[in-house]
Formats: structure tokens, C-alpha cells, sequence
């Protein structure tokens, strides 16, 4: 009679186990396996987009903790801090041609950044290649039309009125794109060894006279 109450007792104890005890733990173990992939956090700098099954869905994340299903969805996010591109302009096809009719070339350097009031176009529309070649394209198009309103001989000493003019035409161009050009600096000029020899023959008579 004593054993036959142990195995009843042990057979209750088995089956509270089984029905109470065994869900619990198994609800803790998913719990703690899903909840470290099931949020992200979207930096102060950052705007964040949720994508669920390889769709854009809801509205664009603003920094903090954001929740999303594991493996379903995932949270990708957006720098909105400036960053910055070289482009250099060589003396031949990139070229701009000044309005005595030289050929110079330039290297500038342009910071933007993501507007984040279209970061939803920038997800769906474009990626960081396409609008730096954007970027690229206008700005020689840009500067071929400021450099053309000026002399070879003026481009140094007008360079702060040329860089801004440079600047407000490329923001013009630009601005059908979700990004905002914050700053533009040109850091140096160039032009043809044929102009080169033209002002050391021009300083060489100078001297002689």
C-alpha cells in the first residue's frame, strides 16, 4: 500500500510536471532565444526602417528601442550625419572650360546627407551608389556652369564667390534626390601644361622688360 501511494504520488508529481511545470520552461528558453534578435536600437544619428518579409512596412523609426519579430522582420537602420565625397575633375573631358576658353580641372570635396524627411524614398528608390553618382554628375555639370562665367586668371582670386555659386547650383540640381548637400570646398585648380608654359613665357618677358 506504501509503494502504491509513492508511484500514485510520483505519477502526479510526473504529470504536474508535464502540464504546468515543462510549458514554463520551454516558454523561458524561447523567450530567452528570441528576445536578443527581437530588438533593435536606433541610434541618436540614425533613422530606422522596419522590413518584414522583405517589404518596407510602418512608419520611419526615430531613435530608441524598437521591437520586431525575429527571422520575420528586421530593423535596418539610416546614418543622418554628414558625410563626405572627393571628386576630382581632371584637366581633359571633366574638365570646365573658363571664359577665355582654358581648359581647368579641380578637386572638391562635397559633404551631404540623408534627408530624413524622405528616408522612406531613400529605402525604396535608391541606394548610396546612385545618389553619389548623382552627386558626382551634377557637380561637374555645376562647376562647368560657374567656371564659365569667369578667366582662367580670376578663378583664384574669386574662388570663395565660384565655391559658393558651385554650391547653390548643385543644391538645385540636386534636390529632387533624398539628400541635402551641406557643404562644398574647392582645394585646388589645374589647368594644361600648354597654359602652364603660356604664364612662365608671360612672367620670363616680364622680367626681361
Amino acid at each position: 500500500s506504501f509503494i502504491v501511494k509513492i508511484q500514485q504520488k510520483g505519477k502526479t508529481m510526473k504529470s504536474k510536471f508535464t502540464k504546468i511545470i515543462l510549458p514554463i520552461i520551454i516558454a523561458v528558453a524561447l523567450f530567452l532565444l528570441l528576445v536578443p534578435g527581437s530588438c533593435t536600437v536606433v541610434g541618436p544619428n540614425q533613422r530606422g526602417v522596419k522590413v518584414t518579409l522583405g517589404q518596407v512596412s510602418g512608419d520611419v523609426l526615430q531613435p530608441g528601442v524598437n521591437f520586431h519579430i525575429p527571422v520575420i522582420s528586421k530593423i535596418q537602420c539610416y546614418s543622418i550625419a554628414p558625410s563626405s565625397m572627393v571628386v576630382n575633375f581632371s584637366v581633359g573631358t571633366d574638365g570646365a572650360i573658363s571664359k577665355d576658353m582654358q581648359t581647368v580641372g579641380s578637386s572638391i570635396e562635397v559633404f551631404y546627407k540623408y534627408d530624413e524627411t524622405r528616408i522612406m524614398d531613400v529605402v525604396t528608390q535608391y541606394n548610396n551608389s546612385i545618389l553619389q553618382d548623382a552627386i558626382r554628375k551634377n557637380l561637374i555639370a555645376s562647376l562647368k556652369e560657374v567656371v564659365g562665367k569667369y578667366s582662367i586668371y580670376e578663378l583664384v582670386e574669386y574662388q570663395d564667390e565660384i565655391q559658393s555659386k558651385v554650391l547653390e547650383a548643385l543644391k538645385s540640381k540636386i534636390e529632387i534626390y533624398p539628400i541635402i548637400i551641406t557643404q562644398l570646398t574647392i582645394s585646388n585648380w589645374d589647368w594644361s601644361d600648354d597654359f602652364d608654359k603660356q604664364i612662365k613665357e608671360t612672367m620670363l618677358r616680364t622680367q626681361q622688360v
